[in-house]
């Protein structure tokens, strides 16, 4: 877009001429039964500009030496109609309003991406809602999702003049996991339609700022319990630090955790060719390692991914 004012114009725009409009006969949408829900073992696109910190990733696109193109995507959006669900905790209820959307594991689209040689990559990070927060959901025996997200620093990012797109969960009422996720079309399937594109840097509708990830493949992640401030031996785990490309868009190292011991857990992810500068939401984060301690109670619990 030509400016980041108009953008969000734009977004408003869409939004209140969506919830006029009514969705057209025999139409596609989001079924009762979700019998047109594409498969899960579908992968998801990467929506966000990537930055590969040296060769080695195992994702199933193209990082060349230079940026390569956004590539839109291949198919016509959606119609989904307005949908919100009830507050959590003491939160706001929380809408998606109704309009045309590209949806993730139908439509194929990627953002740009890049592989560069050498370390020192500047980043900030954070680590999943469930963990920063401190959540009385980390429960013995239960899965814990342990999620951290490397960001290219927005003040002078690498990726500056890069474009992707903004993907949100479309159905706020189903679980993370069960949802649909898309990013917002002009236009409609009938009449023509085309994505919105946020360069980084963009604002972002509801707050925020557009930025790409950063990912380094030569990354580690060590798990351990402590007994008075002091590790155990041996680490529940210590080895290497897989990635994903979640269902917003972006590449997250994540790793599910279940122990059987009450207690406190020290997180720890060492990455090799990058050295945080900005913060991070939650523990320290300095040079090239982020560490957070967890404590983990009874029985019972889980966590939630990353939010966008």
């Amino acid at each position: 877009m030509a400016s980041k004012t108009l953008k969000s114009v734009m977004w408003l725009t869409l939004i209140a001429s969506a919830v006029a409009m009514a969705a057209p006969g025999g139409g596609k949408g989001p079924p009762s039964d979700k019998g047109n829900k594409p498969t899960s073992e579908v992968g998801n696109n990467l929506s966000v500009p990537a930055i590969m910190a040296g060769a080695g990733s195992t994702f199933a696109i193209d990082c060349p030496a230079a940026f390569s193109p956004l590539l839109p995507p291949d198919k016509a959006p959606v119609w989904y109609p307005k949908e919100c669900a009830p507050p959590k905790d003491e939160g706001a209820q929380i809408c998606v309003d109704a309009g045309y959307y590209y949806v993730q594991r139908d439509a194929k689209w990627q953002a740009p991406c890049v592989t560069m040689d050498g370390s020192g990559l500047s980043v900030s990070g954070k680590w999943g809602d469930n963990l920063a927060g401190g959540s009385a959901s980390l429960k013995v025996g239960s899965p814990i999702r342990v999620e951290f997200l490397l960001l290219d620093l927005y003040d002078t990012p690498t990726a500056a003049g890069q474009t992707g797109y903004f993907v949100i969960k479309l159905e706020p009422s189903e679980l993370d996991r069960e949802s649909d996720y898309g990013h917002l079309a002009t236009g409609s399937a009938t009449d023509g339609s085309a994505a919105i594109a946020y360069e980084v840097g963009d604002p972002l509708p509801g707050g925020g700022t557009f930025a790409a990830v950063v990912f380094d493949p030569s990354a580690r992640l060590k798990i351990e319990r402590l007994v008075d401030g002091v590790p155990v031996s041996p680490a529940v785990y210590n080895g290497i630090a897989s990635g994903e490309i979640n269902a917003t868009g972006k590449i997250v190292y994540g790793y599910n955790l279940r122990v059987q011991q009450a207690g406190t857990y020290r997180i720890t992810y060492t990455f090799p060719r990058v050295t945080f500068v900005g913060d991070c939401n939650a523990g320290t984060c300095f040079n090239s390692e982020a560490v957070l301690d967890i404590v983990v109670t009874g029985s019972g619990g889980g966590g939630k991914p990353i939010r966008p």
